[in-house]
């Protein structure tokens, strides 16, 4: 779908130089990273002509895959280079891109059967799940369920429903693989989601009530995403899904929370997300990220899209990206991590990681309550780790800023 409106055109993205750098140095990347952010362009055309021009400078395959792991772009880095020309990669190479796109394939059709069983028995205890992210994003986006790599699969069910359908995935045999003997009230008060183990133990389960962070106030809620969900299908089976608006607002809450921007697929999918964007719908994503609160964390996602894809914006979206200098500052933050040439990105995690993940809120207000949230209150780790007696809860509050900083000095991670 192509949609005929004011365009905020890029450079080509080999051309460009450091992300909002002035007279600074070509950025030069390594052939490996180079050939990566190639497959992540959401032009197709332009994606393989960058791939068959930095595909025979490629020197270290074995970083190549790593990273492509890494990035969640295997299937997209192998369909690239085998459709390119012979030489852009050896035959040998190409078959093990080929192993591992083909396991990733299966695994996500697999896992999108298993979601949809999920579904079915959740209904069947009465309660209604969305699912988001894994297969049924990639098939939203790329219309091929086997493209995005899916590790664990994601369900959003209503704040209300969280306990029926806990005890429906353990009566199915599920395991509870996280918040152990933390009770309902304290678990929807501080935490976002619960994780499951399927019964062979090949995937979990991450049960959500709200999308991003811990606390509500920075986190997108379920009845407000179920209000605007649509009727979609997946696998021939007709469900509900997030709207396309609200599918781009998550992923850019989850690349700002989960993930704080450490994988180009999350970008691709943003990328394939706006080639198919019509005007309306630009207007719209900002309009309703401003009104959930979300709207820093969504130019922050566009400025990557357009940076690293190559998507096109309007033109007075264009405008918006750089209307906002702490958005323009982050953005440039999660390129250079994006954009580093180590496997996996730099660790941007524990007290740093509180501290970018409360400045991409949007007021100073939202990032001190949130930075203050999440560094006193208790999240499952401290119930977990019994360093302090439960008997003596207040305890909790006055001595996690120790343990955080204690945790991110001594292992460079926060839960």
């Amino acid at each position: 779908m192509t949609h005929a409106q004011p365009r905020d055109v890029r450079p080509p993205l080999e051309a460009q130089g450091p992300p909002d750098s002035v007279g600074g140095p070509s950025f030069a990347p390594a052939p490996e990273q180079a050939l990566l952010r190639a497959c992540a362009l959401a032009d197709p055309l332009r994606s393989a002509a960058a791939v068959a021009e930095v595909a025979p400078r490629v020197a270290d395959w074995a970083a190549l895959r790593a990273s492509a792991v890494h990035h969640g772009l295997v299937v997209t880095l192998f369909r690239r280079l085998s459709s390119g020309p012979a030489a852009a990669a050896p035959p040998d190479e190409l078959d093990r891109l080929h192993a591992l796109a083909v396991a990733n394939e299966r695994r996500s059709l697999v896992m999108g059967g298993q979601l949809l069983r999920l579904i079915g028995l959740l209904a069947a205890a009465g309660v209604e799940a969305l699912p988001y992210k894994g297969p049924v994003m990639a098939e939203i986006l790329y219309g091929d369920a086997g493209v995005r790599q899916s590790v664990d699969l994601d369900l959003l069910v209503r704040p209300r429903d969280v306990e029926v359908a806990m005890r429906s995935l353990a009566a199915a045999g599920f395991r509870q693989a996280s918040c152990l003997g933390v009770d309902r009230e304290r678990l929807l008060a501080s935490e976002s989601e619960v994780a499951f183990e399927s019964p062979d133990e090949t995937f979990l389960i991450d049960l959500h009530w709200r999308l991003g962070p811990r606390f509500a106030h920075a986190s997108l809620g379920a009845d407000d995403l179920f209000a605007h969900a649509r009727p979609s299908t997946f696998l021939g089976k007709e469900l509900r899904v997030l709207s396309r608006v609200d599918l781009f607002v998550v992923l850019c809450v989850h690349g700002a929370h989960s993930h704080r921007w450490d994988e180009l697929e999350l970008v691709a999918a943003l990328g394939a997300w706006g080639a198919d964007a019509s005007p309306d719908e630009w207007r719209v994503l900002f309009e309703r990220a401003a009104a959930l609160g979300c709207l820093r964390r969504c130019l922050i996602g566009c400025r990557l899209m357009r940076d690293l894809t190559g998507c096109a914006v309007p033109a007075t979206i264009g405008a918006l990206l750089d209307s906002d200098p702490l958005a323009v500052a982050l953005a440039r933050l999660a390129r250079l991590r994006l954009c580093d040439d180590g496997v996996p990105a730099r660790v941007l995690d524990g007290l740093r990681g509180v501290l970018w993940e409360s400045l991409a809120l949007d007021s100073r207000g939202a990032a001190a309550l949130h930075f203050g949230a999440r560094v006193v209150t208790p999240g499952t780790w401290d119930w977990e780790s019994n360093l302090v007696s439960p008997r003596l809860p207040a305890l909790y509050y006055l001595s996690r800023p120790i343990r955080l900083a204690r945790r991110y000095l001594g292992r460079g991670g926060a839960d």
